[in-house]
Order: structure tokens, then sequence, then C-alpha cells
């Protein structure tokens, strides 16, 4: 089983149909099961997509369209075409930098059971950037039943909104009779005493970087980037997760698409975990 993550920045990215391009390849090289993406666009004035070319989609309730453009729409046609098909699915959270609907997307190898997303925060309105969301679908890993999930969190202190607010909605949506995966962006340092990283852990939420046997790259983020800029001495910065609810034999986590490990694509780069799933006792991440 291979999951990846990436806040992938999509559209907003100079260069961005050359990076599409490069990031298609890359996972066509590699052939993760789950592809879990942060900060998914399309453009808001785009046309609605044609129903020829939705192949794969599983559709998530929403009032938004899916768009020509939208960029999990493109890279699932691009990975079909390449010999890798994926079902997946999208749903959008707010308005990004004013021309653009900004969502997550969730692209499964297994078919998808079940798709569905929900708000972490109270705020719906999708004209405030601060609105926060998690999709979530069902479907087979390793043979086993299995949920994942995607999400992009807040920080910290954030209001009306706080961290721990939004991490205890985004565990509402976790089914206990099945194992768990959260991907996504944390917004939260793992190198940050009493914050995030150190809230989800001591929640029982596993993280396969400190699980895995061998481990390659660290940071996530290379420096400051939207939405931490205001503390540049910050620096280097592992924000980008893949967590376990239940014990998991992870084999390998490394960074990629940090220009070492395949093309940089995005102001972040991407984390794949490689493991074996198995059947194990019904064991929750503690409320």
């Amino acid at each position: 089983m291979k999951l990846l993550t990436l806040n992938c920045h999509s559209l907003v990215e100079p260069g961005y149909e050359s990076k599409l391009a490069a990031f298609a390849g890359e996972m066509l090289r590699r052939q993760p099961d789950i592809i879990a993406l942060q900060e998914v666009n399309q453009t808001r004035s785009a046309p609605p997509a044609p129903p020829e070319g939705r192949e794969g989609y599983v559709p998530c309730e929403t009032a938004v369209p899916l768009r020509r453009d939208n960029h999990a729409l493109r890279l699932a046609a691009l990975l079909r075409d390449g010999g890798w098909p994926m079902e997946w699915t999208w749903t959008p959270a707010k308005i990004g930098y004013g021309i653009y609907e900004e969502g997550l997307a969730l692209l499964s190898r297994a078919p998808i059971r079940a798709a569905r997303a929900w708000y972490t925060t109270r705020d719906h309105a999708m004209d405030n950037w601060r609105v926060r969301k998690a999709l979530s679908i069902h479907t087979a890993a390793d043979g086993v039943d299995a949920q994942f999930l995607c999400v992009h969190m807040g920080w910290w202190a954030d209001e009306p909104d706080p961290f721990p607010a939004q991490w205890r909605q985004v565990e509402a949506g976790v089914d206990p009779a099945l194992p768990c995966f959260i991907l996504g962006d944390l917004n939260s340092p793992a190198g940050e005493r009493g914050t995030g990283y150190d809230y989800v852990t001591r929640r029982g939420w596993r993280d396969a970087y400190r699980l895995a046997q061998t481990r390659s790259g660290e940071a996530t983020v290379p420096g400051a980037i939207d939405g931490w800029r205001e503390r540049p001495e910050q620096g280097a910065m592992r924000i980008d997760y893949i967590l376990c609810s239940r014990p998991t034999a992870v084999e390998r986590c490394q960074v990629l698409l940090d220009g070492i490990n395949g093309p940089v694509v995005s102001d972040h780069f991407g984390v794949m975990a490689t493991g074996r799933l198995e059947e194990h006792p019904c064991e929750q991440a503690e409320s």
C-alpha cells in the first residue's frame, strides 16, 4: 500500500501546466494507491466539466459545479491516459485568491465505496479564507476496508475555531469500525511543542514518518510560504503528514517532489508512506 499527500497549490503555481505534467509523470512512476491533495483549485469563471470528461469521478454533495479546469479532474485524466486509472472525488471549501474555488481531493486506485465531506469550522461561507473542511472516502487497502481522510487544517490559535476545535470536528467523521488514515497539511510543525502535532499524537494518532522502518527527507516546506510569512524565523518545517488510527506496519516514509526525489511542483513537498495494512482489533483514538 502506497499513500501520498501533497498540498499542490495547483492553478496558483507559476508554470502550472508543466508542473501538472511533471506531477502526473511522477505519480505514474510511483503508482500510489491513494493520493490526497489540498488546495485543489478550479477557476470560478470556467465552464462546467462535460459529463464525458468525468471518468472515475465520485461526487460529494455540493452546490459548486465541477469545472473544466479542475486540477483533480485534469490529473485523473492524465493518470488514466498513462495507464494508472484512479477513482476520485473533490469538495470545494472556499474562494482562493479571489478567482478560484479551492478544496480537497482524494484519488483511489481501488473503487470508492462512499465519499463525503463536512465542515470543520463553524463558518461555511465560501468567501471566508479561514473556512476548513474534511474529505473522506471508504475503500479497500491491501484487501482491508479502510477510511481515508484528506484535511487542510487551520493554525493552532485560529479564531473563532482554533486547531483543537477543528480537529475534534475531523474526528467526528471518523468511523471507529474501520482503520483510518488522515493525510494532509496540518499547518503544525512537528518540531513545535505544545501545539497541533503534540495534540493529535496525544489523542492516539500515529505519525507514519515516526513509524517507518526507513525514512528519507524530513521538511515538507523549505521556508516561509503563504500563511507563514509572519514567522520567517520558523525556517524549514515538517507540516504535512500521514496519520494512522491503528498500529500499521510502515516500511518507508519519504519526502518527495522536493527537487531530490522528484521535481518541485508546489510550495510544499509531498510525503509518501509505503506499508502493509492488516486487520487489527478495533482501537480508537482517545476522545
